[in-house]
């Protein structure tokens, strides 16, 4: 799926906030952005530009993407919370708050 340079720093500053909710990076969530990273094209500029954009600014940047990206978003992020196999609390409640701000369909219960 295509995203802008801009919507891809965007996703990674969310990503980035779901994996530093809890205050602890897993080897999965590392070996996972690395991933995504190689996958979108991520730069280390973007990576750092994706570091400095508040979580507010990303969810803006996402919330004007078209529905079947954010579907694809909220998927993605989704798959953060779960890939260190512990439904932390906190990165649920942040993974919700992402979506419920940037009009993605698709939440987490608690």
């Amino acid at each position: 799926m295509y995203f802008t340079i801009a919507q891809k720093i965007a996703i990674a500053s969310a990503v980035i906030s779901i994996i530093n909710a809890d205050h602890e990076i897993t080897v999965e969530e590392h070996q996972q952005y690395n991933h995504l990273a190689k996958t979108f094209h991520i730069t280390e500029d973007m990576h750092t530009a994706a570091l400095g954009l508040s979580l507010t600014h990303a969810c803006g940047i996402i919330s004007r993407l078209k529905d079947n990206q954010k579907r694809y978003v909220g998927k993605l992020l989704a798959d953060f919370v779960d890939c260190d196999g512990d439904d932390d609390d906190i990165e649920i409640q942040v993974f919700n708050t992402i979506c419920i701000v940037s009009g993605i369909e698709q939440a987490f219960d608690d």
